[in-house]
């Protein structure tokens, strides 16, 4: 949050200055390119297709064979021409089998080709036209529509039918405009075996059940983007909730029933913040969130009724490290931002996904507190700085290999970032009433970028061009690398401030610096533009103890500024917000000698006495860089089981991790009560190599929990000990009919015990990810497989990018085969160097 103060300064003297530009720009490179191009290579333009016509209703009616994976669909869609002379009527249709057509009741000729459906209409329609055409059809979707069946490997397994439309699978199961920016009310009729239980979007119409199957009703009357219709069917609990007059339902299997409202409960609260924040109330008819088998992805925000993954579901032990609200509140408020007002086309995607992921830090912060909201931006924007290793692209990019490319963290925590940084520039009120004016004025309707600005310029009476093109249409972001003097008889403190940005030009953005000198603070606010600039700071009676450049995290920007291990120490314990702290606990991961104990010492000091759990946890990555066992042990005897469980997980990061203590106090944690830390406790204990770790890691795959926490942490521990008799062992937790999640562990523990005899796995890994029936599984194996490094493996990895049915699966073998040539470029090179 914006205009904090130090809360340790007993004075705060806020001073603006003007800021001197220089003429050079030399120092730190700025980041470099790294090949592995956004789109994987397959990028091209992508011109935003528009509908020749508008919705006003689609009404599928779908009959399911839930043995057979089949479907009989009836879709009536009512449309009306934009203009004159439309003739031949497009929907995207893809393996869908047509049987018949009709328009205004009367049979239409159709041809089809791969993707699409084509209506004649026998004679050209004039705008304003109401064309009601209807569609049979029948199909055995391979994506879109997914069939959940219990099978002898997993006979507990709760049958399921359920719908994943993002981005364009929904076409899959009926004839539709399947872009986000045409809109329309929709109805469902879905007929299921007898018994089920169907969700839908909006509000239920009726409901008959004729003994063998039964027939649910759901009509959503607020127009919405195709994408965003969906059903989940199954034998399902309801867990009936509501907010005032609204309902709120969450929908889980028998099995999980007992924990679905620890899930969920607060999903209430966070219906009346986000309204209360943005002003409008809660825009559907109902709220409603199932959860489903094997889903494809984390959550899906169908308008008034989202998917959830039954991974979310967890027992009252695991509520301190695992709690459901970064889910809940992110889907949730998707239902403002992203169903009401939705992005115009794929390449806009931020319009929905930024808003859901600042929402989601702004539930942290009001629930869990301002440290958690500045901890989940920081690593928000390390997230962003992460993949401008493997490539740079802009927020706003037409340029694209598949739509979901466009969801990484240019569409997700970057521009999160960027509407903090507009709350930073405008200020609380203005931000929040801009905020609610787009809304307002955009309110079932799509939206792109430049309507969002145009929309935030209107209502704030500001000239916003700049801002919005330089954050949302460059590929880069500021690289500050600042420099300190302090002159004694001056009594100022001059600051060298230079951009090295990814693109050479400087971005313009104000910043704040505080500087802190015997107990009494100064902050200076300037505007960044200028690839060199100067500040003169005055009046400063002694050197400065601690200056902060950008306190607070408010800029998305790297930072480069030279400070001794002693000068970080002092900012590790008295700088007021959580990204300060981080930031020189990053600082102090990167020391080298003659300065690596004075580091240690302060990096020791943030894991013992930091008051916030996540700068804790954090530092333990630093007290690894510098190979402090010390530090982590004092980690494992935290009085927070998230630090524990950390710390444990981080010990094979340890350049020496055979520590008397560590294996003491491993041991003794690897009985603790609650799984999650007897689970870290063996991974961290395999590392250790201590002589009785192997005997106690095969005696944990026998211990069972809730997804076996304790099993998956003796495979990795296992795979970290190195003893290859126990390959067998972890093959066999990968097998099918094994626990989802664990299986996924025991794969990744198969490539780190092989990692130097990758031949030992070869053939197991590229079972899986060739066949497996579970695409986590496919994708871990073929992940494991890229990380191996072995060649031998490129022909099956090439098979699967270009087979695959989950598009993730996919795009993980492109990147496995990208990451092989990699290591074998890099060990020829080591070899022609020796």
């Amino acid at each position: 949050m914006s205009g904090l103060c130090l809360k340790i300064l007993a004075r705060l003297f806020i001073l603006c200055i003007a800021a001197v530009a220089l003429p050079t720009a030399a120092g730190a490179k700025p980041p470099q390119i790294h090949p592995r191009p956004f789109g994987r290579g397959h990028a091209y333009y992508h011109r935003t297709q528009i509908a020749p016509y508008r919705f006003e209703n689609q009404i599928v009616k779908t009959a399911l064979d839930f043995q057979a994976g089949t479907l009989r669909g009836l879709t009536t869609s009512v449309i009306v021409p934009k203009h004159d002379g439309l003739a031949s009527v497009p929907f995207d249709s893809v393996g869908l089998h047509y049987t018949s057509v009709t328009v205004n009741g009367a049979p239409a000729s159709f041809r089809t080709t791969p993707d699409r459906l084509y209506v004649d209409l026998g004679s050209p329609a004039k705008a304003g036209d109401v064309l009601t055409i209807v569609a049979a059809y029948a199909a055995k979707p391979t994506r879109g529509v997914y069939f959940i069946h219990p099978d002898r490997s997993y006979p507990k397994y709760q049958p399921e039918i359920w719908t994943q439309g993002e981005t364009e699978d929904n076409r899959r199961w009926f004839p539709t405009w399947d872009e986000p920016n045409e809109k329309s009310p929709t109805e469902l009729i879905i007929t299921v075996p007898h018994g089920w239980t169907v969700i839908g979007n909006g509000s239920l119409v009726s409901h008959s059940d004729d003994g063998h199957h039964s027939t649910w009703d759901w009509r959503e009357a607020h127009p919405h983007s195709s994408y965003l219709t969906a059903f989940s069917a199954g034998p399902y609990v309801k867990l009936l909730d509501a907010l005032h007059a609204l309902p709120v339902n969450y929908y889980v299997s028998q099995a999980d029933a007992k924990w679905g409202r620890q899930c969920f409960e607060r999903t209430p609260a966070m219906i009346a913040f986000f309204a209360s924040r943005i002003g409008v109330p809660f825009p559907w008819e109902k709220y409603a969130q199932t959860t489903v088998e094997r889903f494809t992805a984390g959550g899906m925000e169908n308008a008034s009724a989202t998917t959830q993954t039954q991974l979310a579901i967890h027992p009252p032990y695991a509520e301190l490290e695992s709690p459901c609200d970064g889910l809940v509140s992110h889907e949730l408020s998707h239902q403002w931002w992203g169903d009401d007002v939705t992005a115009a086309d794929w390449a806009n995607i931020w319009i929905n996904e930024g808003f859901a992921t600042y929402f989601q830090e702004l539930w942290s912060e009001h629930y869990f507190g301002e440290a958690q909201f500045e901890y989940e931006r920081y690593h928000a924007q390390q997230s962003y700085f992460h993949e401008t290793k493997r490539y740079w692209r802009p927020i706003v990019d037409y340029v694209y290999a598949q739509a979901g490319d466009s969801f990484d963290a240019s569409g997700y925590p970057r521009p999160a970032q960027v509407l903090h940084m507009l709350r930073y520039l405008l200020g609380e009120h203005t931000f929040w009433k801009s905020l609610h004016d787009y809304l307002s004025t955009y309110q079932w309707k799509n939206a792109d970028t430049r309507q969002f600005e145009t929309a935030i310029e209107t209502s704030t009476g500001r000239d916003l061009h700049w801002f919005f093109d330089e954050w949302f249409y460059r590929a880069a972001y500021p690289n500050f690398v600042v420099s300190q003097h302090y002159d004694r008889a001056r009594r100022t403190l001059t600051l060298d401030v230079r951009q090295k940005n990814h693109d050479g030009k400087p971005f313009r953005m104000p910043i704040a610096v505080d500087v802190v000198t015997g107990g009494r603070s100064k902050t200076i606010r300037f505007e960044a533009h200028s690839l060199h600039q100067s500040l003169a700071i005055t009046g400063l009676a002694s050197p400065p103890l601690m200056v902060l450049f950008d306190p607070d995290n408010n800029v998305l920007r790297g930072l480069e500024f030279a400070k001794s291990p002693s000068e970080l120490h002092y900012q590790v314990r008295n700088a007021a917000s959580v990204a300060d702290r981080l930031w020189a606990i990053d600082q102090l991961a990167k020391t080298h000698e003659p300065n690596r104990d004075a580091a240690r010492s302060a990096v020791r000091d943030a894991v013992a006495h930091d008051p916030f759990y996540g700068v804790r946890v954090d530092a333990l990555d630093a007290a690894t860089s510098l190979d402090d066992a010390a530090a982590v042990d004092l980690a494992l005897n935290d009085r927070d089981p998230r630090v524990i469980i950390a710390a444990a997980n981080a010990v094979p990061d340890l350049d020496h991790p055979k520590d008397a203590a560590l294996r003491a106090d491993l041991r003794r944690l690897a009985a603790s009560p609650n799984p999650l830390i007897a689970g870290a406790a063996l991974h961290g204990l395999g590392a250790t190599k201590a002589p009785d770790a192997y005997a106690m890691l095969v005696a944990g795959l026998d211990r069972h929990a809730f997804r076996e926490p304790v099993a998956r942490g003796a495979l990795a521990g296992l795979g970290e000990f190195g003893n290859l008799s126990a390959l067998p062992r972890i093959e066999a937790h990968a097998a099918y009919g094994v626990d989802d999640v664990e299986r996924l562990d025991a794969i990744r523990a198969a490539g780190e015990l092989a990692k130097h005899k990758p031949a030992l796995v070869r053939r197991f890994l590229m079972t899986l990810a060739r066949s497996d029936p579970y695409f986590r599984a496919r994708s871990v194996a073929v992940q494991t497989l890229g990380k191996l490094g072995d060649p031998a493996a490129i022909p099956a990895l090439e098979q699967i990018e270009n087979n695959d049915t989950e598009e993730g699966v996919r795009n993980q073998a492109w990147d496995a085969i990208a990451d092989i040539k990699d290591a074998v470029n890099a060990r020829h090179k080591k070899a022609a160097a020796q």
